[in-house]
């Protein structure tokens, strides 16, 4: 790029022009708030006591658990802005938009090599990137990537796709004169590439999709008539091969996969019916943003279930096989039109179609929407004619200047606490997790009040939801307004909520918390024993053994709380056969154990943590630590009660004993 630029200057000033825009436009969103799962992703930071040392920084980066792989390159990206916890998000954020900085320029960079490797004019290769570029880095849709701290797993993965693809595309230009330097460049872009992007968020493994999209429709035509050496067998191994791998993987893996639908609402034919709707919604708010229809709550989203229920859902999916019937009839006549289309499908493989995810994530086009952005913008330059010039061009920059003004005003909402959870609360007000986001706002701001007329507001759309009920429970402990009717109500529901919801299980620990501090007048121990026992009869939560797990822990907790270490002991072990790798429920065991001087029993479960750790793979000795302080912990007590239970005689004349 700085050798184009030398030449184009102007073009070079536009580019860093749009950089510079971007930092002023997103720039007040910096101030915001962490958001929903950036403090469950980064508390695990205080867990460990913070990073301070060898141990606890790879027992952090290494104990992720928001995908199959950990996403350990995007935790380890987390310990470059702060190594404890609590933290500041500014810092978080502002390495955010750098990333979203830099993913722009590697857009514009990949766009320039395929541009003149499908020998397009530089001029007009130079200016469809930028616009692609400028569009891209002020979409309002690609916001929430940004300013969701928690996405730097996203732009991540993005990043290491789009070197990735710059690699591939730069190799595959100099095969025949270079051939040697050509596959080395391809290998390390589809292979190590693929890998790092993996390490960052799992749809990374889409990698080598976009390189055949790019492939078919771009290339294959455009740099020789004739196969190079070793192309087929090369193509063979790192293209074909992966996609082969990814779906054999799935097959094999299809009845695990599928039990992630018992947590769900819908089933595996709603959520394929509904994502014909949600993918359409996608593209509409990518050609017309609105940003009163954009965040991150949309656990409202109304799923399919039927064809025709509702109706949209029939012409949503009728909508999208035209769109992808006309790419590939038109895909000689029209390859980059084909292109676009394909690249963008290509990018919702995983998350939009069979995986028992969330419905709709607006996250989730942060790069298939450059497919769009690139066959719309290729059109508008190329090809000039009278309508171009003098329609569609202006078009495109005053489309362009709408896009920002809506970026900044989005940032603006974005860097405000307290006009964001509300924003989102009155726009989304059937949406249970902008409720609970409100209600965590005025809560944390000294407003229970506040926050339990949000949760209110959310049960009149959502009446079984457990979770609702419990938080709204714990706003009345807050209050200090606990009645006989509010433990009864919830005790009615309990085990009839034909919902399952991921707040239930902590919100009953925080009120055991708040019952333990004395700072729930009202409750009772035994509406907490009711509470659990209700929840285990809630066919939802029985399907779940995390959640059953969860519930048994945290009975187990208020038996020890309340000293009744036989039934907390009896509640851990139920709670570990549910969740038998679970070295924390031994170690907890153990020391409890320990409390009441059952030291054989309490080395028992210590040693069951430690095989277990010993044979964690990947992640093996990461608890070591933790284990070597619980048995060192034994030991003091140990020797200890030895020392209280000698004479006072043997005491002071007890000597070492090397032999012994």
């Amino acid at each position: 790029m700085k050798i184009y630029f030398k030449s184009v200057p102007f073009e070079g000033v536009i580019f860093y022009f749009l950089l510079g825009m971007t930092l002023l436009l997103l720039g007040p969103g910096l101030s915001g708030p962490f958001i929903l799962d950036d403090m469950s992703n980064l508390k695990s930071l205080g867990s460990v006591g913070g990073v301070k040392d060898w141990n606890s920084f790879i027992r952090f980066i290494l104990g992720g658990f928001s995908g199959p792989s950990g996403r350990p390159l995007s935790l380890l990206s987390f310990i470059m802005n702060d190594t404890g916890w609590p933290s500041d998000p500014w810092i978080f954020k502002y390495t955010n938009l750098f990333l979203h900085l830099l993913n722009g320029s590697l857009i514009f960079w990949l766009i320039l090599l395929v541009s003149r490797a499908i020998r397009l004019p530089e001029k007009k290769a130079a200016f469809i990137g930028l616009s692609v570029t400028g569009l891209w880095l002020w979409h309002p849709l690609n916001i929430s990537s940004v300013l969701y701290v928690v996405q730097r797993m996203n732009q991540l993965s993005t990043l290491f796709t789009l070197a990735g693809l710059i690699l591939y595309v730069s190799g595959r230009r100099i095969l025949w004169c270079h051939p040697l330097q050509g596959y080395i460049r391809m290998s390390l872009g589809i292979g190590f590439c693929t890998i790092l992007a993996v390490l960052s968020k799992e749809n990374g493994i889409l990698l080598p999709g976009f390189a055949v999209v790019i492939e078919i429709f771009l290339l294959r035509h455009s740099l020789f008539a004739n196969q190079p050496p070793y192309w087929r067998l090369w193509s063979s191994i790192f293209l074909y091969l992966p996609l082969f791998i990814i779906v054999s993987y799935f097959i094999f893996n299809w009845a695990n996969l599928m039990e992630g639908y018992e947590a769900r609402d819908f089933g595996l034919g709603e959520r394929l019916l509904t994502q014909g709707r949600v993918i359409t919604d996608y593209i509409l708010q990518i050609v017309v943003p609105s940003i009163s229809s954009m965040g991150l709550f949309q656990d409202d989203y109304p799923f399919s279930r039927g064809i025709l229920d509702p109706p949209s859902t029939l012409a949503a999916l009728v909508g999208l096989g035209g769109i992808g019937g006309m790419a590939i009839i038109m895909r000689r006549r029209h390859p980059m039109f084909s292109f676009g289309i394909f690249w963008f499908f290509t990018g919702h493989l995983l998350e939009s179609t069979f995986l028992p995810l969330e419905l709709y994530f607006e996250h989730r086009n942060y790069l298939p929407m450059v497919g769009l952005l690139w066959a719309f913008c290729h059109w508008a330059w190329t090809e000039p004619n009278r309508t171009k010039e003098l329609l569609i061009r202006p078009t495109l920059a005053a489309y362009s200047l709408m896009l920002a003004i809506m970026c900044w005003q989005n940032a603006q909402l974005w860097g405000s606490a307290p006009l964001l959870a509300e924003a989102w609360s009155l726009e989304n007000p059937a949406s249970v997790r902008a409720q609970q986001n409100a209600a965590n706002h005025w809560s944390t701001a000294g407003r229970p009040e506040l926050a339990r007329k949000k949760l209110e507001g959310a049960l009149i759309y959502h009446p079984d939801d457990l979770g609702l009920r419990l938080e709204i429970l714990q706003m009345n402990c807050l209050t200090k307004t606990v009645t006989q009717k509010d433990k009864e109500q919830l005790l009615l529901w309990l085990p009839k909520g034909q919902h399952y919801s991921n707040a239930a299980v902590p919100t009953l620990l925080k009120i055991i918390d708040m019952m333990e501090k004395n700072n729930c007048p009202g409750l009772l121990p035994t509406d907490i024993e009711q509470f659990v026992t209700g929840l285990l009869h809630n066919p939802y939560f029985l399907k779940n053994d995390t959640a059953v797990s969860n519930i048994l822990s945290a009975q187990g907790r208020h038996h020890a709380i309340n000293g009744r270490i036989d039934e907390a002991l009896h509640s851990y072990d139920l709670a570990s056969q549910r969740l038998p790798e679970n070295i924390d429920l031994l170690l907890i065991e153990s020391d409890l154990l320990l409390f009441v001087n059952r030291f054989k029993e309490a080395v028992v479960y210590l040693e069951k943590a430690r095989s277990l750790d010993e044979n964690a793979g990947i992640r093996r000795y990461l608890r070591k630590r933790d284990i070597d302080m619980m048995e060192k912990k034994i030991v003091n007590k140990l020797q200890k009660e030895m020392k209280n239970m000698m004479p006072s005689g043997q005491k002071k004349n007890q000597r070492p004993n090397p032999g012994g």
